[in-house]
This record gives structure tokens, C-alpha cells and sequence, in this order.
């Protein structure tokens, strides 16, 4: 079900498979299984914990992806310092440069709706540096530093990342 995208009958399966069996060798896998069903479903809450739940098995069963969806909730919920705590995580613990670059956009994100702008800036220009970073990065890397900048009052330097952002 979970492959044919059926996540709510994948779900009740899953769901029904760990009562059944709790002491499986594939419990951490079929939790993970859950817990992407119901993110899938919109079901943020109860996807978080049990995110959380793997996260704390102190394994490192998934643990990237894991940390990924843990900081991605937590972001959609709007609770920006946890979110900002596991995209921090997830730089460190990222296995490819594409998640690294996803996890700095967190981080920039998060730290921009918090008004923390001097951290907004110096993850935007970890993007900007990065020659690998992906062109959608760039642009939102651009902008949200001239935002910053205009925030901070760095009038005439913001006006030289929109610049910038719009020859992109």
C-alpha cells in the first residue's frame, strides 16, 4: 500500500503490524514507515513523535532522514528553535552535499523568521559559496541576505543582493 501511495490503508497497517508484533527486528523500520505515512497524510503531530521516538533510539537507523523530517515539522509547526536545532544536526550528520545545502536553507529560513539576521546571513552566504548549491538555493539565498541586510540597515548593500538576486 505504502508503495501504490495508499498512506492511510499503509497506515492502519503498520499501525496494526507493530501492536501485533512490538518486539520484531522490523519495528524501527516499520515505524519509520508509519511516521512517513502520516507525514504524508498530513498528520504532522503524530508523525513528529514518532520522528522523535526513532530519533531517540539512539541507533543510526535512518538518522539523516530522521533528522530531516524531525527539523522539517518542526519548521511547517513554527517552532523555529527546535527546527533550527535539528537543521544544525543535520548539517553535520548529512550524507550528501544536496542535504547539507537543504539543511543550511533550514537553518537561514529559521533564523530569518526569528529576526535573527546576522545567522540568516552567514547561512545565505554558505549557500552562496557553495558552487554546488542548487540555482533555486541561490535565489532564496540572495534574497533573504538583501532582506537581512535591509533589516539589519545596510541600506545600500541590500540594494546590491536584489540586484543581484534579480540578474540570476
Amino acid at each position: 500500500m505504502y508503495n501504490n501511495q495508499n498512506y492511510e490503508g499503509a497506515a492502519k497497517g503498520f499501525a496494526a503490524y507493530l501492536v501485533a508484533y512490538p518486539d520484531d527486528l522490523n519495528t524501527l523500520e516499520v515505524k519509520y514507515l508509519l511516521a512517513e505515512s502520516l507525514y504524508r497524510l498530513n498528520n504532522l503531530n503524530k508523525a513528529l513523535s514518532i520522528y522523535y521516538q526513532l530519533y531517540d533510539a539512539a541507533e543510526d537507523f535512518r538518522v539523516h532522514r530522521v533528522t530531516e523530517r524531525i527539523a522539517d515539522i518542526e519548521f511547517t509547526l513554527n517552532n523555529l528553535d527546535a527546527a533550527n536545532k535539528y537543521y544544525g544536526e543535520l548539517a553535520i550528520v548529512a550524507v550528501s552535499n544536496n542535504q547539507k545545502f537543504r539543511a543550511w536553507m533550514g537553518l537561514m529560513n529559521g533564523h530569518f523568521n526569528l529576526g535573527r539576521y546576522d545567522s540568516t546571513i552567514v547561512y545565505a552566504e554558505m549557500l552562496l559559496e557553495n558552487a554546488g548549491s542548487r540555482n533555486d538555493f541561490v535565489v532564496v539565498a540572495s534574497l533573504k541576505k538583501g532582506l537581512s541586510l535591509l533589516n539589519l540597515g545596510k541600506f545600500d548593500n541590500a540594494l546590491l543582493m536584489f540586484e543581484r538576486t534579480t540578474q540570476l
